[in-house]
């Protein structure tokens, strides 16, 4: 189980990208995976929410509660 950080309003997930201007996408594998709730509570704002995200053997990540994707 990992998490990440997801935007209230525009649904959008906390990237993991250094380089680019957009701070969000709406791809989960391109969004920034934490392996703990506390460490992705500590660089979440205000108008963000920390949510599940499961992992299948074959490197698939879905949003809890979401329906199952590819990485």
């Amino acid at each position: 189980m990992k998490y990440a950080i997801k935007h209230q309003v525009t649904g959008e997930y906390l990237r993991d990208d250094p380089e680019t201007h957009d701070a969000y996408t709406d791809d989960l594998g391109h969004a920034k995976l934490f392996d703990s709730a506390h460490d992705a509570g500590l660089e979440m704002m205000a108008d963000e929410i920390v949510v599940v995200i499961q992992e299948d053997e074959d490197g698939g990540i879905w949003e809890d509660g979401g329906e199952q994707g590819e990485r």
